[in-house]
């Protein structure tokens, strides 16, 4: 529901009205932690089921005679191998942007530009991105594209992605990365992703 409701409230943010983006950063973390802590607290209302429940119970426990296990068992062996998979298209992903990272070039004009208060960060120009951003979760990069920007449109830049490294952006969309590969198989969990990260930019 949180979910469906943040989509809605995307759609309707303003400055001058009740749905801001520091509201939906709010939503956002609410919807983050609850994902990230999914159990059942004490003050919940559960509500019983006397006939869907005792049928899903009844459907995962019934054998394959096949694979000689139960559903569930077959089900968590999916889960689990759908979860490595994930795990290592992340590794490699991050593997190959560290490598390009070691064929970056510098441009003086960049370099000659950046405003003093980031010049203790890391910068890097890559010819193959097309928009500026910023990686690493202990020393950050910023990276810029092979692209003419003016000293004011540099400014601009460098405090949009240092407010990224100043609220820990990475390290969230981080953990969000590692709950994708451990709920995989949840559609909504991609949703939120894309609406997770247009919070954090907004």
């Amino acid at each position: 529901p949180f979910i469906l409701l943040l989509h809605i409230l995307m759609k309707k943010i303003s400055d001058k009205s009740l749905v801001s983006a520091r509201v939906l950063n709010l939503i956002s973390l609410l919807i983050f932690f609850r994902i990230l802590l999914p159990f059942e607290y004490p003050y919940t209302l559960t509500i019983y089921s006397k006939v869907i429940f005792p049928f899903v119970r009844d459907l995962l426990l019934t054998e394959i005679p096949l694979f000689n296990m139960s559903v569930m068992v077959f089900l968590c062996i999916v889960w689990a191998l759908g979860s490595l998979y994930k795990f290592i298209r992340l590794i490699r992903e991050y593997l190959t942007l560290k490598k390009f990272l070691k064929y970056e070039f510098s441009d003086d004009h960049f370099m000659n530009l950046i405003p003093p208060a980031y010049q203790q960060h890391n910068v890097k120009v890559l010819p193959s991105i097309k928009s500026p951003c910023v990686v690493g979760f202990i020393k950050p990069t910023i990276i810029l594209p092979n692209t003419f920007f003016t000293e004011k449109e540099l400014e601009y830049i460098f405090q949009h992605e240092y407010l990224h490294i100043s609220r820990i952006d990475l390290l969230l969309k981080g953990i969000y990365e590692l709950l994708v590969i451990i709920y995989w198989w949840n559609p909504l969990m991609y949703i939120f992703r894309q609406q997770f990260s247009t919070t954090i930019e907004l």
